[in-house]
């Protein structure tokens, strides 16, 4: 059944897109110690303000303190990521015993309601 979801996802062009980007924001936020090129809260004055580009070591530029902009970026993907896990497990867990409330609820109203019809 799961098998036969994914063939049918896999030929709509924006899901494979999606999922790939939150892949490798996932993929990012996991390995950012290994993946960027300096630690987010290293600064350098001498650096400060660089322009994007190959030739000074910083891809995305430096700020006006001298910490790699890029650097920085791969770092924050972690706290966005673990700010949307997180929002979601406060979710369910919210969302889950309404829902069970809800259906509880119906079921314990309709036999009412079918024993007083009869």
């Amino acid at each position: 059944m799961i098998s036969n979801a994914l063939k049918i996802l896999k030929n709509y062009k924006g899901f494979t897109i999606g999922v790939t980007i939150i892949a490798l924001v996932a993929f990012m936020a996991i390995f950012a110690p290994f993946i960027a090129p300096y630690h987010y809260t290293t600064a350098r004055l001498i650096d400060a303000l660089q322009p994007p580009g190959f030739g000074q070591g910083h891809l995305l530029g430096t700020d006006k303190y001298g910490r790699d902009i890029l650097s920085r970026l791969i770092y924050g993907s972690r706290l966005t990521l673990m700010i949307g896990v997180f929002a979601q497990i406060i979710n369910l867990m919210i969302g889950v015993p309404l829902g069970l409330m809800a259906v509880i609820l119906v079921v314990i109203l309709t036999t009412r309601l079918w024993v007083w019809l009869t």
